[in-house]
């Protein structure tokens, strides 16, 4: 992929410039940071190029489900970015960068398993469209109360025209299950944009465990 870094005005106040340039694919590409906010009503979380201080730091699945035949959801957050001022085109290939984190308090020796489901939106303030879906590996670990696992995916975006008004969303589903019943088992994904140690009690991550951002990165068509 051949890219070059150029600033381009795109004629909205949530996205003012590309990153940088695809020459091949004909798109320009947004890095997007999610974060989660927090006030009197509740927690949101929305996409922006700012590097902000978010709150929360990190998304908790509930406590897993024991192993069945199949995975159950866990958690579902969804990231907005503010609406589009502008007519725009999302075209090309997206990029997904995170971490995956489980947390077992009662029983390091207890096994999890895990995916997250990531699915990019077109929504018209009425209707959610589907426009690319991508689900990181099955992941498992039984060796320590924190195990983590940083990810990067690829996601082929259908090309979908944002009008004005209308919102890019990235929903996010957990899906896990434990290995034993009666121990604690939960799923984590780091959101700090900041990407900075998130400590505290527990002390969810550190640097020696990946990044504790998640990071996103959209094409848009270049219009001539």
């Amino acid at each position: 992929m051949a890219t070059i870094s150029q600033d381009f005005n795109v004629g909205s106040n949530q996205i003012i410039n590309y990153d940088y340039e695809d020459i091949s694919d004909g798109t320009g590409i947004v890095a997007l940071k999610c974060f989660g906010s927090t006030d009197s009503t509740g927690e949101s979380f929305k996409l922006s190029k700012q590097i902000l201080n978010g709150d929360p730091l990190f998304i908790l699945s509930d406590a897993l489900t024991e192993a069945g035949p199949s995975f159950t959801l866990e958690k579902t957050a969804t990231f907005a970015l503010s609406p589009f001022n502008k007519a725009k085109y999302v075209k090309g290939t997206a990029y997904i960068e995170g971490t995956l984190g489980f947390y077992c308090p009662d029983n390091p020796n207890d096994e999890c398993q895990g995916y997250i489901l990531f699915t990019f939106e077109h929504y018209d303030g009425t209707t959610a469209t589907t426009i690319g879906t991508v689900q990181t590996e099955t992941l498992a670990g039984n060796y320590t109360k924190f195990f983590t696992f940083p990810f990067c995916l690829e996601v082929s975006m259908t090309e979908k025209q944002f009008v004005k008004d209308d919102i890019l969303r990235l929903k996010v589903e957990m899906y896990g299950h434990r290995s034993s019943d009666g121990v604690t088992c939960q799923m984590y994904l780091p959101i700090n944009p900041k990407n900075e140690d998130i400590g505290g009690t527990p002390d969810w991550v550190v640097a020696d465990d990946g990044h504790s951002d998640l990071n996103v990165y959209v094409p848009f068509r270049i219009e001539e």
